[in-house]
C-alpha cells in the first residue's frame, strides 16, 4: 500500500484538516511577509525620492548665488532621517557643492552619479 493512502487510512479527517490548515496558514504568513516587505521598500523609495526632489527645489537659490552655507543647511536638515546615508548637491559644472555622508569613510563622489535615488541597491 502506498505511503499516502496508508497515512490517510490511519488518520481521521480532523487531524488531517488541522495539518492542512496549519500548512496553509504558514504559506499565507510567508507570502504576507514577502508582500509587506516589498511594499515597505517601495514606500521608502518614494519617500527618499520625495526628499531628493524637495532638496533639489530648495537649493536652487543657494546654487545661483554660490552660497555653500545655505546649501549645507538644507543638507543638514536631511540628517534627521536615520535611513539617509548620503546626500550631495552638485553645481552646474558637476562639482560637489555641498554634501553629507553618514559614514565619514564613505566620501561622496567628486562627480554626480546617474540621476537616481537608490534604496538598498534598488534604483527609482
Amino acid at each position: 500500500m502506498p505511503l499516502w493512502s496508508n497515512l490517510l487510512a490511519r488518520w481521521s479527517p480532523i487531524p488531517l484538516l488541522a495539518v492542512i490548515s496549519a500548512v496553509a496558514l504558514l504559506v499565507v504568513g510567508v507570502l504576507t511577509a514577502v508582500l509587506n516587505e516589498r511594499a515597505y521598500r517601495a514606500q521608502e523609495l518614494r519617500e527618499i525620492d520625495g526628499q531628493a526632489r524637495i532638496l533639489a527645489a530648495s537649493v536652487s537659490a543657494a546654487l545661483a548665488f554660490d552660497d555653500r552655507a545655505a546649501a549645507q543647511e538644507y543638507i543638514d536638515a536631511l540628517k534627521a532621517n536615520p535611513d539617509l546615508e548620503a546626500a550631495g548637491v552638485y553645481d552646474a559644472g558637476d562639482r560637489l557643492f555641498s554634501g553629507y555622508a553618514a559614514r565619514r569613510r564613505e566620501a561622496l563622489p567628486a562627480r554626480p552619479q546617474a540621476a537616481a535615488t537608490r534604496y538598498e541597491g534598488v534604483e527609482a
